[in-house]
């Protein structure tokens, strides 16, 4: 084609082009539902229109120009809130409850978001999960999150949240993660807890709280992936824990107890397979340590220090990479890498 023929032909086309240009917004701007803008309209106002989500205005779209959420690309319907670092102020707004096909909801990183956890909340039956770590929320743990069905994880760590743990949340039947951890939490641990279950294992932690009582014996058997429960005031016998994660061979199990007042007779524990990791230091633990561990091929941290323990540290496995700061302060400990056994 000759080059002016190109030339007319461009010209020509030139107004369909420009309108196909604009095609994909338009469709964008109809796909966004205008129950779901509404409600995110009044859960910005709410947190005090934050620099964070700007772009929220009531003349975008909210599908294809706003930032820190996201909808279904064939109903338009929002799906997920992502919103960290943020100048957000004031408690979780009601208006969040509005938006029924919301899967993730994440506010975290964010020290001005305060109060306790709107009733609202439960109307979001189709909620996966619930991300809120680094924040203030304070007050109970409602017991209502333990009918939100569909939670699969639960983060609401490094906040002020007081009160015992509700026994309702060990119900909800996908949940496969829950971090309680650096909170205020007071009271037991509760059985259902233990009772929780996930194909692909399970990730707890409820370090850095005020938790007492004894380890539930409702772990037996559980197929824990990870399990932190450090620097709470945990009493009695928690080997339960160590045969748990039997579930699989290919992923290891790390668990860490360490700084709490546990008291037990550790040469009468059994250990999983496929333990990985294992911190008891800072308790009151007694007997000897099991030569099972040495033969452990995935076991690759172990701490013990700062309990009661006797005897000769077995050699082999894990224990030819540890230092005395594994088994130092206990009460007669020996063998390398201690001193020699007398």
């Amino acid at each position: 084609m000759a080059p002016i023929l190109l030339i007319r032909l461009v010209l020509q086309l030139l107004p369909l082009l420009l309108l196909l240009s604009y095609l994909p917004t338009a469709l964008s701007a109809a796909r966004c539902n205008s129950a779901d803008k509404r409600a995110l309209l009044r859960f910005k106002k709410a947190l005090g229109n934050p620099y964070t989500i700007i772009t929220w205005t009531a003349d975008t779209d909210c599908c294809s120009q706003w930032l820190a959420m996201e909808c279904d690309p064939d109903t338009g319907r929002v799906t997920s809130i992502h919103i960290s670092y943020s100048e957000a102020a004031g408690p979780l707004p009601a208006a969040v409850g509005d938006l029924p096909y919301l899967t993730t909801l994440i506010l975290r990183k964010s020290p001005n978001v305060t109060g306790t956890f709107p009733p609202a909340l439960t109307k979001l039956t189709n909620l996966k999960m619930l991300w809120m770590d680094w924040n203030s929320l304070s007050g109970p743990l409602p017991d209502f999150l333990g009918r939100m069905a569909k939670l699969e994880y639960i983060n609401l760590s490094f906040n002020k949240i007081t009160g015992s743990i509700p026994p309702s949340l060990g119900k909800l039947p996908k949940l496969q993660a829950i971090f309680l951890d650096r909170n205020r939490l007071t009271g037991t641990i509760p059985e259902s807890i233990g009772l929780l279950h996930h194909p692909d294992g399970l990730y707890i932690r409820l370090s850095h709280n005020n938790l007492t009582g004894p380890v539930p014996q409702s772990f037996k058997g559980s197929n824990i992936s990870q399990i932190d429960l450090s620097r709470n005031q945990l009493t009695g016998d928690p080997s339960v824990l160590f045969q748990t994660g039997g579930w699989t061979s290919s992923i290891l199990v790390f668990i860490d107890l360490s700084r709490n007042q546990l008291e037990f007779d550790l040469s009468k524990s059994q250990f999983s397979s496929n333990l990985g990791r294992l911190e008891l230091n800072h308790n009151r633990v007694y007997g000897k340590i099991p030569t099972q561990l040495a033969k452990l091929d995935g076991l690759h941290s172990f701490n013990v220090s700062y309990n009661r323990l006797c005897g000769e540290i077995p050699q082999g496995g894990v224990f030819d990479s540890l230092t005395e700061y594994e088994f130092f302060h206990n009460r007669c400990l020996c063998g390398k890498p201690l001193a020699p056994c007398k």
